[in-house]
């Protein structure tokens, strides 16, 4: 599979994915926020990888889901939102959806709950 440089989200197809090429290497991204962050200094993100690979740290990062405050592991995380510079993460699309629709009512909370009315 392969890992958006930026979020570290592995993803399962790139059929769709953003991308961007640089220095002969194309770098394949979750949405376009995390593209257009590389995009600003894609040799910052590159020197970043390269570090990280050389340390081998294999530090797993958990979020909480802001909607319906479900712990999951960043890198299986299945969306993904930016909201005022910050990532929020998924455990699905329908919890993407909710915290797009109102991202206010989500944002900087340790945990939501899926409200069906919303």
């Amino acid at each position: 599979m392969i890992q958006d440089i930026i979020c570290g989200m592995y993803l399962t197809s790139v059929f769709g994915c953003e991308l961007s090429n640089f220095n002969g290497i194309t770098y394949y991204f979750c949405c376009i926020e995390c593209k257009n962050e590389f995009d600003i200094d894609p040799q910052k993100y590159i020197e970043r990888l390269t570090i990280k690979s050389q340390t081998k740290n294999n530090v797993i990062e958990w979020e909480r889901d802001p909607v319906c405050g479900e712990m999951i592991k960043i890198q299986q995380a299945n969306a993904m939102s930016v909201y005022r510079r910050t990532k929020y993460y998924f455990c699905c699309p329908i919890c993407k959806r909710v915290f797009d629709k109102n991202p206010l009512a989500y944002a900087d909370k340790d945990e939501g709950f899926y409200d069906c009315d919303i």
